[in-house]
């Protein structure tokens, strides 16, 4: 079985991905901090206050750092789909068959106009 190519396209995937399931994680966990310090809903009980504004100011820059990449990752996609971005495969395959189309024959015009 041949070895899977690694392609830009492939890695931008995998770090959209990934990281589109640490900010599920990093949601949830400054959600229920942020009700902990608040001390709405019960949260409180699970985590102190105090506990809580600590694993909340931990997790900013993670949140942060996670967010931009898939923000950036996802973006990138979506410009791909709507052809604000050229897809290289794409232009290699619109060459083949421009390359492979039969060109006119200036003589056969000339003859038909006339």
């Amino acid at each position: 079985m041949p070895a899977e190519r690694v392609t830009v396209t492939r890695v931008l995937l995998r770090i959209a991905r990934f990281s589109g399931w640490v900010l599920l994680f990093l949601v949830g966990l400054f959600l229920v901090t942020g009700y902990a310090m608040s001390g709405k809903y019960g949260f409180d009980r699970l985590v102190g206050e105090q506990t809580a504004l600590t694993i909340h100011k931990i997790f900013d820059w993670p949140l942060i750092l996670f967010f931009v990449a898939h923000a950036a990752t996802s973006i990138y996609f979506a410009m791909r789909r709507w052809g604000w971005i050229a897809n290289a495969k794409k232009q290699r395959r619109v060459a083949a068959r421009a390359a492979a189309a039969p060109t006119p024959n200036p003589e056969m015009k000339a003859s038909t106009s006339e």
